[in-house]
């Protein structure tokens, strides 16, 4: 038997979950499981592939409705790697939802051995990402710890300047202009969580009408589809109400994004 070591580094874990799952194997849905699957790992995959900080240290692990992503970043690239990350993140965030698939998660930093041959992670960063996933993120989004703050902002300990320096880091800035972390503009959203991956504007910078028609519709239908999960859909609508007030997109401007756009408004 091949010999076994635990190796703990320093590393950026990010927990996915998909909520809903379990309805989707109920109800044998074996299109939407196949379009979950394959989306997924044609970004983990883009990822890889792309010329950025992250490709040469990301692993990943996707079991059933879980996604877990493992970035070991050089010390000065902590930033640049948590850009990336949350910028692949975002990516899996807004195709899933424009194919009525949603998730929630969190991101951690800390202390991680990861095997991907193995499937095989654990360690402390792990188990704090899974928890924050269960307990914290609630609705349909992928929530940083805050102690990021104190880690990449030293002194600072501001949430603003940890939220300003990812969105505007040099690191695939050519590639990708929208923001990669929600900032806070209105009151509109209830800031029970500071720090939260900002998926809807990936998904406006990319321009894809029909893509953005068919998210905005998911979120309308979902909204009453079911008493438990008006939380998590109301959640969802306001933030991207809040999306697209601040926003001069011209993929917006199609009628039948207006419509939905006003539906969600005056629901």
């Amino acid at each position: 038997m091949e010999e076994f070591e635990i190796q703990y580094e320093e590393c950026f874990v990010a927990f996915l979950d998909v909520l809903g799952f379990q309805e989707m194997l109920n109800k044998n849905k074996k299109e939407k499981l196949e379009k979950y699957f394959k989306i997924v790992e044609k970004e983990i995959n883009n990822l890889k592939i792309a010329d950025t900080t992250i490709k040469r240290n990301i692993q990943s692990i996707v079991i059933s409705d879980s996604i877990i992503l493992c970035v070991k970043p050089e010390s000065f690239e902590k930033i640049q790697s948590l850009r990336e990350l949350c910028i692949a993140i975002a990516k899996i965030q807004y195709e899933l939802m424009s194919e009525n698939i949603f998730i929630r998660g969190a991101i951690t930093f800390g202390q991680v051995h990861f095997d991907m041959s193995r499937h095989q992670i654990v360690g402390p960063a792990y188990v704090k990402a899974y928890k924050m996933e269960e307990d914290l993120a609630k609705f349909p989004r992928v929530i940083l710890d805050t102690e990021l703050v104190t880690l990449l902002e030293e002194d600072k300990r501001s949430f603003q300047e940890l939220i300003s320096r990812v969105n505007t880091s040099d690191s695939t800035k050519k590639l990708y202009r929208a923001d990669v972390l929600y900032c806070q503009t209105s009151p509109q959203i209830t800031a029970d969580q500071p720090l939260f991956v900002d998926y809807f504007s990936g998904l406006l910078w990319a321009s894809d009408n029909d893509k953005i028609e068919r998210a905005l519709y998911n979120i309308q239908s979902n909204l009453f589809k079911n008493p438990y999960q008006l939380p998590k859909y109301g959640w969802l609508r306001d933030y991207i109400l809040t999306i697209v007030t601040i926003s001069s997109y011209e993929s917006l401007r199609t009628q039948k994004s207006e419509i939905l756009i006003k539906s969600l408004r005056g629901y």
